[in-house]
């Protein structure tokens, strides 16, 4: 049986086996055990005794730092103590239109590819939301770029 090695840092203890006094670095587990150099009998350790914490010498005091470093820190940390803020929403038709034709753009680009020119310079001219809003609405039943604006001229010229 090959008994591990003592160490020269660790905690001291007595084997209650063999007796042998040893220093040696116990477990990092909540039990804080380690074998026996000697006899390779399981070694109990008293916790550690808590510390009072330390802070690192590199850490400056708040009260030396610069007023406006303060400042631009706390503009840094604002938004992440009161939450993410929400942009306000325009309600003005161009504006709505812009956003449904950006969600449709996205979402087609997903199940179809990017479109072709002429096809994206088509659905960029849209200025209404209803128009957009029908644009998404036919493009769950569309197969292509081609298909989607072929049916909503149809609708369009129809209406």
């Amino acid at each position: 049986m090959n008994i591990s090695s003592r160490t020269p840092n660790g905690d001291w203890n007595s084997c209650p086996v063999c007796g042998h006094h040893c220093k040696i670095v116990p477990a990092c587990t909540p039990s804080r055990d380690a074998p026996c150099p000697r006899c390779g009998a399981l070694l109990w350790f008293e916790p550690p005794a808590a510390k009072p914490y330390e802070w690192p010498s590199f850490v400056a005091k708040v009260s030396d730092l610069r007023p406006t470093f303060l400042a631009d820190v706390e503009a840094l940390l604002q938004p992440l103590i009161t939450g993410p803020q929400q942009p306000v929403i325009s309600r003005e038709p161009a504006a709505q239109a812009a956003r449904l034709v950006t969600r449709l753009l996205r979402r087609g680009r997903k199940k179809f590819g990017s479109p072709w020119f002429w096809q994206r310079k088509a659905i960029m001219q849209i200025n209404e939301p209803r128009q957009a809003e029908r644009l998404l609405a036919l493009l769950h039943e569309a197969r292509s770029w081609h298909a989607l604006l072929a049916a909503w001229r149809r609708e369009h010229v129809a209406s």
